[in-house]
């Protein structure tokens, strides 16, 4: 989701606390389901409908407020949005199917309401890539796993392989052998360009699909930068 009139403007960022990665667990009984649900069109071919928890529809705002709101419990803007660059990582999916093995393991990547997820979950069902996938979110705030991530995914029975909160630096370079990561809007500054260039470094992955803007307007991260 590259634009072309943005431009880039540096920008006094606090640095994100380090949080240990820590696998979520869904209480029992899990809590309800939210009892409106909106409907959004992934843009796939065929379109697929699919439902999501109603935050969705709120504006996307104007700038992200990256300061944490305490340092023992950090809390960022950003994942209670659905960013475009999530559709437009949907509509690349089943162009990039020959990405997902039998078995491998697809991560979203600061995961946030899990687009990316649902976007796969439809293909498996399609047949476009395997049934056998592995399906995996992670996300640095708890609060976004709880109450965004995991209600989208069980309003659209995606079957989950694992969830986890908590800075990405957790992942061990034993994780990425069978891997391909899925992120969106990841790279809004520079900081975390460079974080997510050492963890692929490190991860080594086999694959990355990442979408994002080439400039964040007050940021100093980008497409771009990370390139």
């Amino acid at each position: 989701n590259e634009t072309s009139n943005e431009t880039s403007k540096s920008s006094t960022i606090s640095s994100t606390p380090t949080v240990p990665l820590t696998p979520y667990t869904l209480p029992i009984p899990p809590p309800p389901l939210p009892s409106n649900p909106i409907q959004i069109t992934l843009p796939l071919s065929p379109p697929a409908t699919i439902l999501m928890t109603p935050s969705l529809s709120r504006p996307i705002p104007s700038h992200l407020d990256l300061s944490p709101a305490s340092s023992t419990s950090p809390s960022f803007e950003g994942g209670h949005t659905t960013w475009e660059s999530s559709y437009d990582v949907a509509s690349a999916l089943p162009s990039l199917s020959h990405l997902f093995t039998p078995g491998c393991r697809a991560l979203d990547l600061g995961c946030g309401t899990a687009v990316a997820t649902v976007a796969l979950h439809v293909l498996k069902g399609r047949g476009v890539i395997p049934p056998s996938v592995r399906l995996q979110v992670l996300d640095y705030n708890e609060t976004v796993i709880r109450e965004q991530t995991l209600p989208n995914l069980r309003l659209n029975g995606v079957d989950l392989d694992a969830a986890s909160w908590g800075d990405w630096k957790g992942l061990g370079e034993a994780h990425g052998d069978d891997m391909v990561v899925v992120t969106c809007e990841t790279v809004y500054t520079r900081a975390k360009c460079e974080e997510l260039c050492e963890l692929f470094r490190r991860v080594r992955p086999r694959a990355v699909v990442m979408a994002g803007k080439r400039f964040y307007f007050g940021l100093d991260g980008g497409v771009q930068v990370f390139r």
